[in-house]
């Protein structure tokens, strides 16, 4: 197999750094009418996209003095989150951590081209320059180099990744439509859980349900630490994931005599976090855990766990608003306890827990083929790619 020819980035294309309005906080350099979407690193995914709707926008007045980028850009994070590429699906301005290519000096298909500035990030795992924030400067980018076959060669590399990740989209797509159908089943048994259409019994949740908070056992003593039984932390309780994902810390049988613990299908609820969006974050154990101060755990035997998990999620809104603003980011015990939701007949949430289980049992099966397309993607990325 013939090497392709490695050329560095400042030898085939153009590119700049975008720019940052000033003064920064000016209220006239941003939204308004005619504002537009202004790209910064946070909006840039992993997979090759940008966020549908950016936070920060530019003003008509501040669109002049910042940086245009049409809708089919490549461009690239190189502060903070490195190495973070993506083509713009939109006419937008971008920040001054993003760089952005511009043109091309030679026949280049920018799609492979994103494809290898992501690959080549990922392989190298460079170390930035700065100490609290990395960043690289645009020498050292210029200097960087990627393989490039002929053109006809990108092309079709291009389409091939291009192909199975479109599969990796829609079997995301799919999953996603399950929990919209377990959302859309809720609301035809329950009504909104908040207005309570159909007058279901409300009561306080510290009165239906038991509600335990976690705690640390003392990390003086590391005799606490070991790998008897998994410690949750608020990482793992991701709203996406209707299930906590796996702890990375676990507590020794030792600790164990001191920490706080909960059995399989109790729910466990963020609770504390640096941003009020965090808090009502809800999963489901399914097994013995114990987890730390950050969390409440929520457990009911006389409501179904399923239903529970779903009602609670529908109310995240409702529980958020009810956290004072004086103390961000903190939801009691005490004034979680307080809250009233909906309590249903149990025989009607075992009903809707049917139907959630099923639903569940597919969507298992949609998620271990999900993370097998992703494994042959990655393969497929490696052997397509790397020459």
């Amino acid at each position: 197999m013939s090497k392709w020819e490695m050329v560095r980035l400042g030898d085939v294309a153009n590119f700049r750094r975008g720019s940052f309005p000033q003064p920064y906080g000016n209220r006239e350099w941003y939204d308004g009418d005619g504002a537009m979407p202004f790209v910064q690193v946070a909006d840039v995914g992993d997979d090759m996209a940008l966020v549908p709707d950016t936070k920060q926008k530019i003003s008509k007045i501040a669109q002049p003095k910042s940086v245009f980028v049409p809708t089919g850009t490549v461009i690239i994070t190189l502060q903070g989150s490195i190495g973070r590429v993506a083509i713009t699906q939109y006419d937008c301005y971008v920040d001054r951590t993003l760089a952005i290519f511009e043109s091309f000096k030679i026949p280049i298909d920018k799609t492979y081209f994103a494809y290898q500035l992501q690959k080549k990030f990922a392989i190298e795992k460079l170390i930035a320059r700065g100490i609290t924030i990395k960043t690289i400067t645009k020498e050292e980018f210029a200097s960087f180099e990627i393989p490039l076959p002929p053109l006809h060669v990108q092309q079709k590399i291009a389409d091939t990744l291009g192909s199975a990740k479109s599969l990796i989209e829609k079997r995301k797509a799919q999953i996603e439509k399950l929990d919209l159908l377990v959302k859309s089943q809720f609301i035809e048994m329950f009504g909104d859980p908040v207005t309570n259409p159909k007058g279901w019994e409300v009561k306080r949740l510290g009165e239906a349900c038991n509600i335990i908070t976690g705690n640390t056992p003392p990390r003086a003593d590391k005799e606490n630490y070991g790998n008897y039984i998994e410690w949750i932390k608020s990482d793992n309780i991701n709203t996406p994931n209707t299930y906590l994902t796996k702890a990375t810390e676990h507590i020794s049988k030792q600790g164990f005599t001191k920490c706080r613990y909960v059995e399989k299908d109790s729910i466990l609820m963020t609770c504390i976090a640096g941003s009020v969006s965090c808090i009502g974050n809800i999963a489901i154990a399914d097994r013995r855990i114990s987890f730390n101060q950050q969390i409440n755990a929520i457990v009911s035997n006389s409501n179904h766990h399923l239903f529970l998990y779903w009602m609670l999620l529908l109310s995240k809104p409702y529980i958020q608003s009810t956290v004072s603003m004086s103390l961000k980011g903190i939801l009691s015990k005490s004034k979680l306890s307080e809250l009233e939701f909906i309590f249903p007949p149990y025989s009607t949430q075992t009903n809707f827990a049917d139907f959630v289980e099923r639903v569940e049992e597919y969507k298992a099966k949609s998620n271990k083929s999900l993370e097998l397309m992703e494994l042959n993607y990655k393969s497929l990325m490696q052997k397509c790619l790397v020459r």
